[in-house]
């Protein structure tokens, strides 16, 4: 994949590449970006962040997955970096600063039935059932909060500009440029979300036959990450299990929930022509 990056980045598709990480050193978010409209000047209205324009490689890539005291710090010049979902809690930002206005979101937190599960008591007290829990809040709830905000954004310009004219988001916008950089505007989006657990499934891998091919300390390590949580739920598992067996099914069914969302996805990206 990174052999066809580069001339898909030269030719515009896509037209930025972003990646997000947290600087350890200084604690502030840093998006890296790369392509012909990587633009770093939002940024510069927010003191929390920074924006490095430049080639984006494999180390970026390794740097915005390296959860702390899962994954080791990568370096990147002269700074080390891990996981940007630390400090940043709207992962849409950057697509947003970027003024896009058109969003396809590949979500991993299913949606939940009715209230939500119940778990025995006994697992709420498991580390590995807690720990699991941690990670899901750090690293999928945040993205439901920013789009449950994205549409409480949607329908105040949608009743601001039906109570107060045409011309009210660019008089609002006037004032806010000036503030962040890039205006308020209405933002399409479509989510794909897993029809199944993913949690269910590296579960299912790792307590079925398929993964004894695991090597002595990933083995340890899956066993542990399973150590007193259900039988259908192993949210940390999902995190740390990189077998072949899980890591085909979730590819399976991306495929499958992508190809359930392809109405929506050909309406968004024609602008709702042909459907």
């Amino acid at each position: 994949p990174w052999e066809g990056l580069r001339p898909n980045l030269e030719r515009g598709r896509p037209g930025a590449l972003c990646v997000s990480c947290t600087q350890v050193r200084s604690g502030r978010v840093t998006v890296f970006m790369d392509g012909p409209l990587a633009d770093p000047l939002p940024w510069s209205f927010d003191p929390s962040a920074q924006a490095i324009q430049g080639q984006i490689g494999e180390r970026h890539v390794r740097a915005s997955a390296a959860l702390p005291f899962l994954f080791p710090a990568i370096r990147i010049d002269e700074r080390y970096y891990v996981d940007g979902v630390l400090r940043m809690n709207t992962p849409l930002s950057p697509a947003l600063r970027l003024r896009a206005d058109r969003v396809v979101v590949v979500a991993l937190k299913r949606m939940p039935d009715g209230d939500g599960r119940e778990f025995p008591e006994e697992a709420i007290t498991q580390p590995a059932f807690l720990l699991g829990k941690v990670l899901d809040a750090l690293l999928l709830d945040q993205l439901e909060v920013e789009l449950h905000r994205m549409q409480l954004v949607n329908r105040w310009i949608e009743c601001g500009t039906r109570t107060f004219g045409a011309d009210f988001l660019e008089r609002i916008n006037v004032a806010v440029r000036e503030q962040r950089g890039v205006g308020f505007r209405p933002v399409e989006t479509v989510v794909i979300r897993p029809s199944e657990d993913v949690g269910g499934i590296a579960a299912a891998c790792m307590r079925g036959r398929r993964a004894r091919s695991l090597g002595f300390l990933p083995a340890l390590i899956a066993r542990t990450a399973l150590r007193g949580v259900p039988e259908d739920e192993a949210d940390l598992l999902s995190y740390l299990l990189f077998d072949r067996c899980y890591t085909s099914e979730l590819v399976e069914l991306g495929r499958r929930d992508a190809r359930a969302m392809e109405d929506h996805l050909f309406a968004l990206l024609t602008g709702g022509e042909g459907v």
